[in-house]
Protein backbone atom coordinates (compact mmCIF):
# COMPACT_ATOMS: atom_id res chain seq x y z
CA UNK A 1 0.00 0.00 0.00
CA UNK A 2 1.42 3.36 -1.00
CA UNK A 3 0.78 6.43 1.09
CA UNK A 4 2.01 9.96 1.42
CA UNK A 5 2.01 12.20 4.46
CA UNK A 6 -0.17 15.21 3.76
CA UNK A 7 -0.96 18.33 5.73
CA UNK A 8 -1.62 18.22 9.45
CA UNK A 9 -5.40 18.29 10.00
CA UNK A 10 -5.60 17.96 13.79
CA UNK A 11 -3.24 18.52 16.69
CA UNK A 12 -4.00 18.39 20.40
CA UNK A 13 -1.54 18.48 23.33
CA UNK A 14 -3.96 16.50 25.57
CA UNK A 15 -2.48 18.42 28.49
CA UNK A 16 -5.58 19.59 30.38
CA UNK A 17 -9.32 19.00 30.65
CA UNK A 18 -9.97 21.88 28.25
CA UNK A 19 -8.13 19.94 25.52
CA UNK A 20 -10.82 17.23 25.57
CA UNK A 21 -13.89 19.44 25.94
CA UNK A 22 -16.49 17.94 23.64
CA UNK A 23 -14.95 14.47 23.66
CA UNK A 24 -17.36 11.66 24.59
CA UNK A 25 -16.58 8.96 27.14
CA UNK A 26 -18.33 5.62 26.71
CA UNK A 27 -17.93 3.34 29.69
CA UNK A 28 -16.54 4.15 33.10
CA UNK A 29 -13.13 5.77 33.33
CA UNK A 30 -11.30 8.48 35.22
CA UNK A 31 -9.67 11.05 32.95
CA UNK A 32 -6.99 13.16 34.66
CA UNK A 33 -4.01 15.29 33.63
CA UNK A 34 -1.10 14.74 36.03
CA UNK A 35 2.08 16.51 34.96
CA UNK A 36 0.23 18.01 31.99
CA UNK A 37 -0.43 14.64 30.30
CA UNK A 38 -3.73 12.85 29.84
CA UNK A 39 -4.18 9.70 31.90
CA UNK A 40 -7.14 7.37 31.29
CA UNK A 41 -7.87 4.85 34.03
CA UNK A 42 -10.56 2.19 33.97
CA UNK A 43 -12.99 2.35 36.89
CA UNK A 44 -14.37 -1.17 36.32
CA UNK A 45 -12.85 -4.46 37.41
CA UNK A 46 -11.01 -6.18 34.52
CA UNK A 47 -12.70 -9.40 35.64
CA UNK A 48 -15.88 -7.98 34.07
CA UNK A 49 -14.40 -8.58 30.62
CA UNK A 50 -16.05 -6.59 27.80
CA UNK A 51 -18.23 -4.71 30.29
CA UNK A 52 -15.05 -3.12 31.68
CA UNK A 53 -14.05 -1.59 28.33
CA UNK A 54 -14.20 2.15 27.74
CA UNK A 55 -13.65 4.42 24.75
CA UNK A 56 -12.83 8.14 24.80
CA UNK A 57 -14.03 9.54 21.47
CA UNK A 58 -12.49 12.63 19.90
CA UNK A 59 -15.21 15.06 18.82
CA UNK A 60 -13.68 15.68 15.37
CA UNK A 61 -14.57 14.02 12.07
CA UNK A 62 -11.67 12.84 9.93
CA UNK A 63 -11.52 11.83 6.27
CA UNK A 64 -11.26 8.20 5.25
CA UNK A 65 -7.78 6.75 4.78
CA UNK A 66 -6.26 9.07 7.35
CA UNK A 67 -2.90 8.36 9.03
CA UNK A 68 -2.76 8.97 12.79
CA UNK A 69 0.34 9.24 14.97
CA UNK A 70 1.20 10.09 18.56
CA UNK A 71 4.35 11.31 20.26
CA UNK A 72 4.63 10.07 23.83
Amino acid sequence: MDYRVGELIYENPLACAGDVTGWRLEGEAAISFPLGRMRMENLRDPEEGQKANFVHWCDQSFPSDVAVSWDF
